[in-house]
């Protein structure tokens, strides 16, 4: 425990060190972001105060070219979408992009790769596909309303295949479920997933190497609130910042075992 406890305060130290290369613009004006739910270390929800790596990277990028963000809570990452198509909120982070999703907002230049894992406890015969979970009758807690790319999609379009997928607006829960072995696994990004299993010690936890998904994420912009200028800032923010955000996705990942 206390090896573990040391651990983690070493990353926040590493956190709070990390220095931005590039100077902060004055804010210029006020965008809303929608924030689907908590989902440590990615979206961290202290009180009134919101954190995670994924807050300090938009953050950044967006002060850069002089853009100020308020945060919107939601309850789940499909009201993120329909919250945006109506007007109440101006961007969403981590969105993967899909044609559809295109035809209500502009997406931004990639900013990281998100790596989609299975997590679970270790058993007999450990998975070499996605097929096999519902093959063999197991169940899967994924977040409410994320893309988790071709081969998920094809798998959930069956309706016997729908019966195994709970869907689960919090990150958070889903661990639960999965501590309690009310699930069999949860579909997480790596670095979320890791940090999961520690902070639940989750007994036999391990991440299967199988690639669910993977993909770049982008920010998803209201139409009506960014300009082509604005995109093309915030896209070149983006670039001038790989360094700072790859030091933070070091600062923010949590090794977990795989298998």
């Amino acid at each position: 425990m206390i090896t573990r406890k040391f651990s983690w305060l070493i990353s926040v130290l590493c956190i709070l060190f990390i220095v931005p290369t590039y100077a902060l613009e004055p804010c210029v004006r006020t965008v809303k972001l929608g924030l689907a739910s908590d989902w440590p270390p990615l979206v961290i929800f202290k009180g009134p105060h919101t954190t995670g790596l994924e807050i300090e990277i938009a953050k950044q990028v967006f002060s850069e070219i002089g853009i100020c963000i308020n945060f919107v809570r939601l309850p789940s990452s499909s009201r993120s979408f329909t919250e945006l198509q109506k007007g109440n909120i101006d961007f969403v982070l981590m969105a993967s992009f899909t044609k559809e999703r295109a035809k209500f907002g502009h997406f931004s230049a990639p900013y990281r790769q998100e790596r989609m894992r299975l997590f679970g406890k270790i058993k007999g015969n450990l998975l070499t596909t996605l097929a096999q979970v519902f093959d063999r009758g197991e169940s899967i807690a994924v977040s409410t309303g994320s893309y988790y790319g071709e081969e998920f999609e094809h798998l959930r379009a069956t309706a016997e295949n729908q019966k195994q997928i709970v869907e689960v607006a919090n990150a958070t829960r889903r661990a639960r479920l999965l501590a309690m072995g009310r699930v069999d696994y949860v579909i997480e990004d790596e670095i979320s997933g890791g940090a999961l299993l520690k902070k639940y010690q989750i007994e036999d936890g391990v991440m299967l190497p199988y690639p669910v998904h993977d993909n770049n994420v982008h920010y998803l912009l209201r139409k009506e609130v960014f300009t082509a200028q604005d995109i093309s800032n915030l896209n070149a923010a983006i670039v001038r910042n790989k360094a700072f955000i790859n030091e933070l996705i070091q600062a923010y990942s949590q090794p977990s075992q795989s298998h």
